[in-house]
């Protein structure tokens, strides 16, 4: 299996969703790797710290989606991702090159996955058909026809990005419908909140999901990874 080694997602994600879902008491929440360029090294964490990580105002929403939109959001996001392979010399990656620059083609910050669930992308098949969600991981199935409660900042509950209208027949405007709370305050605030709680922190991720076929997901990614990430050619 290929796992990707990039501190600033795995950090940003880690943080974001160890501090969405117990707040929102959500099924699932999605989070974004804002940048890639930043990262928390070993050490006391400062406050300036948490703003050069996250850098929005965003609140946290709590919204209700069906089974079928948080399958079809995450499919719009993982398509702006990755490619649709068809052996081990594929691009794993949606890329460019601009200006002499090896980087991704659309912007990192959505590229949204989920936690509280577990589930497979398959980029051997074509867009709209990579994701598979098994479960929960208390044992629940995941149905198509029921509705969740997912925990995503307020950017995101508002339209940003479009994943929301690529998911559900909803316009922008009507995104309030499916609002079920918010937090007073910033998603930052609660995550230095969890710093000061947790004393001893080792970032690592859930490992709820993962890309097959994973002899071509080594190969391709692994042959990327350096071009991508070595010299930080996608910021």
């Amino acid at each position: 299996m290929f796992k990707m080694k990039i501190l600033k997602y795995r950090s940003y994600l880690f943080l974001n969703n160890n501090a969405s879902l117990p707040i929102s008491g959500a099924d699932s929440s999605f989070a974004v790797p804002l940048s890639f360029d930043v990262s928390l090294n070993e050490g006391t964490v400062t406050v300036s710290d948490m703003f050069d990580l996250y850098r929005y105002e965003n609140l946290l929403y709590t919204i209700e989606m069906s089974g079928e939109e948080i399958d079809r959001y995450l499919e719009y996001s993982y398509s702006q991702w990755f490619n649709t392979l068809s052996g081990p010399d594929g691009n794993l990656f949606e890329t460019e090159i601009y200006e002499g620059i090896y980087r991704f083609k659309n912007r990192t910050y959505n590229f949204d996955s989920a936690a509280g669930m577990d589930y497979i992308v398959d980029v051997s098949k074509p867009d709209g058909d990579k994701i598979f969600i098994e479960s929960f991981p208390d044992g629940r199935v995941f149905e198509h026809d029921r509705s969740y409660s997912v925990a995503l900042s307020s950017c995101r509950g508002s339209g940003g990005g479009d994943h929301l209208s690529h998911a559900s027949s909803l316009q922008n405007e009507d995104l309030q419908s499916r609002l079920l709370k918010s937090t007073d305050k910033d998603l930052r605030y609660y995550m230095i909140r969890w710093f000061e709680e947790n004393e001893n922190i080792i970032i690592e991720t859930d490992n709820n999901w993962y890309l097959i076929p994973e002899h071509w997901v080594s190969v391709a990614g692994n042959r990327e990874y350096k071009a991508l990430f070595d010299n930080c050619n996608n910021r």
